[in-house]
C-alpha cells in the first residue's frame, strides 16, 4: 500500500528533486521513499564535498546539496539528523581536506536519534534493525552466519532480477529465501511512487 500522497505538489516535487539529484547513490533515493511511506523504518545516506584546502572554508556546493536534501526529507514528512565531520586527505602530495556528511532520516526525531545513536557506538544489530532488515539476516550479520555475497542468487521464482537489485543487506545461512520475500513489496511501492527512482535503483 502505498501512504505518501503522490497528488500532493509539494510531495511530488521533492520527488522529481530527488530523482534529479546526483550526490547520493540510487538505492539511497528508494530508501528514503520507502521511509517515508512507512515500509522502513529509517535510513542514512552521505557524501563527501570537493577537496578544499582551508577548513574554515565549506564549499557553497556542499552547503547547497545539504540544503537540498534536508528540504526533500521535509517535504516528504520525515526527520533527520546529520553528522559532519572534515577529513584529511592527500592529493598528489598536498594535505586537503573534505567534508563527511551522514543523514539519519526516520518518520520521527526518535528513531533518526537512535539510528544515530547505533551508527556512533557501532552497535550494527540495533542499526541493521533500525534501516529494515529481517531480524534473521541480521543476526547472522552480527555472528558472521552469512551466505557468500558470490552465493546470492540473481533472481528467484518469487524475486525478479531487477528487483533482486533492491538488497542492500547480507543474508543469512538458515533463512535467506524467506529474507528476500520483502523486496517484491518494495519493488511495487517505488514503481507506483516514481518509476524513475525504481528504474535508477536497479539500474546497476
Amino acid at each position: 500500500m502505498t501512504h505518501l500522497d503522490t497528488n500532493s505538489y509539494l510531495i511530488q516535487r521533492a520527488i522529481n528533486t530527488l530523482a534529479e539529484i546526483d550526490y547520493i547513490p540510487a538505492s539511497d533515493k528508494g530508501h528514503l521513499l520507502l521511509v517515508a511511506n512507512g515500509n522502513k523504518p529509517a535510513m542514512h545516506t552521505g557524501f563527501f564535498s570537493d577537496p578544499i584546502k582551508d577548513v574554515s572554508n565549506v564549499p557553497e556546493s556542499h552547503t547547497y546539496c545539504i540544503d537540498e536534501l534536508c528540504e526533500i526529507i521535509t517535504s516528504l514528512g520525515m526527520q533527520y539528523k546529520i553528522q559532519t565531520k572534515t577529513l584529511e586527505k592527500d592529493i598528489d602530495g598536498v594535505q586537503m581536506h573534505v567534508i563527511w556528511t551522514v543523514i539519519c532520516i526516520a518518520k520521527d526525531m526518535t528513531a533518526a536519534e537512535e539510528l544515530f545513536n547505533a551508527r556512533e557506538r557501532h552497535d550494527e544489530k540495533t542499526e541493521g534493525i533500525l534501516l529494515g532488515y529481517p531480524a534473521s539476516a541480521v543476526e547472522a550479520f552480527v555472528t558472521n552466519n552469512m551466505i557468500e555475497i558470490s552465493d546470492v542468487p540473481v533472481s528467484t521464482e518469487e524475486i525478479s532480477t531487477d528487483d533482486m537489485k533492491l538488497l542492500n543487506h547480507r543474508l543469512s545461512k538458515d533463512n535467506w529465501q524467506e529474507e528476500i520475500k520483502y523486496l517484491a513489496e518494495y519493488a511495487r511501492v517505488l514503481k507506483q511512487i516514481s518509476p524513475t527512482i525504481y528504474a535508477q535503483s536497479v539500474s546497476a
